[in-house]
């Protein structure tokens, strides 16, 4: 009870030799006075504002900075985690078998065209086999995430151009052959206009020097197949059924 009536008696003491003043003052003193002190607690009272909401903004600001940062890295982690699923299905046993039958038959196709094998001459509108078409449809959707901007374009690039670009070479003369057959004058347009512009970022790679890849060259395409079939016998420990695997055409 003391220190309040200490605390009064401290608060009190101002108050009255404050009074005391103001009333000696005139009455045009008194306004002077008022007036000053109303200017000056509003002044104190913007400049307390000033610092709230500038502190407010700063707040807001690092609040959006940290929401983007974690968005920046959801999308990373999102985009890592597609990547990796497509490669999983890319390497798995199954997608292994049909690239191991498809790169065999693409390169007798290749063989027979090269040596104008006469035998075979019913080879040269069936480039596209069914186990051909299982690949091309992969990388359509491959295409069709990167057009969607699901993924990123150069991650497509760093994981899957080296294939897009070769299998686009062999088969682009072909595309239209196997869009008469299905009269769908748009499949696997994603898989084209994709890879011309992995094409295009390959090219963009090699402009400070460097030689790049002729991917219309027949012999590097033969050995882009024989390297795709020399690795998947590896990652699939067998050899395969035959020279060429085993796969039927049906295309006309």
């Amino acid at each position: 009870m003391k220190i309040f009536d200490s605390l009064i008696d401290w608060i009190e003491w101002p108050f009255q030799t404050l009074m005391s003043l103001f009333f000696s003052w005139t009455v045009a003193d008194r306004i002077s006075g008022l007036t000053l002190i109303v200017l000056t607690v509003t002044m104190i009272y913007i400049a307390l504002q000033a610092r709230h909401v500038k502190r407010q903004v700063r707040l807001q600001t690092r609040e959006g900075e940290r929401q983007t940062e974690n968005l920046k890295l959801q999308r990373k982690a999102h985009l890592v985690s597609s990547i990796e699923t497509l490669q999983t299905v890319w390497q798995s046993e199954p997608m292994l078998r049909l690239r191991q039958k498809a790169n065999s038959h693409l390169l007798k196709i290749l063989e027979d065209r090269t040596n104008n094998n006469n035998k075979n001459l019913e080879h040269q509108d069936k480039m596209i086999s069914p186990t051909v078409e299982a690949i091309l449809e992969f990388f359509d959707r491959v295409a069709a995430y990167e057009t969607l901007e699901a993924i990123d374009t150069k991650a497509v690039w760093e994981v899957f151009s080296w294939y897009m670009e070769y299998y686009f070479a062999i088969v682009q003369n072909d595309l239209n052959p196997i869009r008469g057959y299905y009269r769908d004058s748009i499949i696997f347009e994603n898989f084209e206009e994709v890879s011309k512009k992995m094409r295009s970022l390959t090219e963009d790679e090699y402009k400070d020097g460097g030689e790049c890849p002729d991917w219309e060259d027949i012999d590097l395409q033969k050995k882009f197949l024989m390297g795709e079939l020399d690795l998947i016998k590896a990652l699939l420990g067998v050899r395969p059924i035959s020279k060429y695997g085993n796969d039927s055409d049906r295309r006309v």
